[in-house]
């Protein structure tokens, strides 16, 4: 396993956990996102929230025709409009 494997796979670890923490927090009732601490920058990362239409278009190699992927997206506002997912 490379260095850098090992490095991408204990921050994700730590993510993880970071994340598990938190949520079991917020489950348990001990944090509020106090929706008075959301600034301008949340205001506006908020009207991003909505379905989405997507279109990809890559190529395998510089000579080939380019291909074409579509699909869709949701993003949505989490955490008292802290965070988008």
């Amino acid at each position: 396993m490379s260095s850098r494997t090992c490095c991408y796979g204990v921050v994700f670890t730590l993510a993880l956990f970071s994340w598990a923490g938190a949520y079991a927090q917020e489950k348990a009732g001990k944090v509020e996102a106090p929706a008075s601490k959301l600034g301008r920058e949340h205001k506006e990362l908020a009207g991003l929230a909505g379905e989405f239409t997507t279109v990809a278009k890559f190529r395998l190699k510089p000579e080939d025709e380019a291909m074409e992927s579509k699909g869709t997206a949701t993003i949505k506002s989490i955490l008292d409009g802290q965070f988008l997912l």
